[in-house]
C-alpha cells in the first residue's frame, strides 16, 4: 500500500477502521497508478503509447470486476474490496475516461467544454 505520508489524505485514512482503511488505500493506490500512467510515464511517450497504457488499465479494471486475477499490485489489492464493500465500477471508469481526456485534449474553449 502506497499512500504517501506527504498527501493530505494519509492522515484522514488513519481514523477509519482497519478494513475500511485498507480498502480506501487500495482505491487510492489504483486511482493514483492510473493517473500516474499518463502524468508520469516511465519513458518518453507518444499519444498512442499513452492510449495503450490507458487500455491496459481498462483491461485491469475488467479483471478487478471479473473472475480473472489482475496483473498489477494495485489491481490485486483492490479486487477483494470491490465485493466486500460493493464498490461501484462507474467511478473507476470515469477516472480512466478523465485520464484519457488528458491525453487526447489538453485545452478547452470554455469551462462548459471541460
Amino acid at each position: 500500500m502506497d499512500v504517501s505520508r506527504d498527501t493530505n489524505f494519509y492522515y484522514s485514512f488513519l481514523v477509519l477502521p482497519t478494513e475500511k482503511r485498507r480498502a480506501i488505500v487500495a482505491v487510492w493506490d489504483f486511482c493514483r497508478a492510473v493517473d500516474d500512467a499518463v502524468d508520469c510515464p516511465k519513458r518518453e511517450s507518444s499519444v498512442r503509447s499513452l492510449q495503450e497504457e490507458i487500455g491496459r488499465w481498462r483491461y485491469e479494471l475488467d479483471h478487478c470486476y471479473g473472475d480473472s486475477m489482475p496483473a498489477t499490485d494495485e489491481g490485486r489489492h483492490l479486487k477483494p474490496y470491490i465485493g466486500r464493500f460493493q464498490l461501484p465500477r462507474q467511478p473507476f471508469e470515469d477516472l480512466i475516461d478523465g485520464v484519457e481526456m488528458d491525453v487526447t485534449c489538453k485545452r478547452y474553449d470554455t469551462f462548459d467544454h471541460l
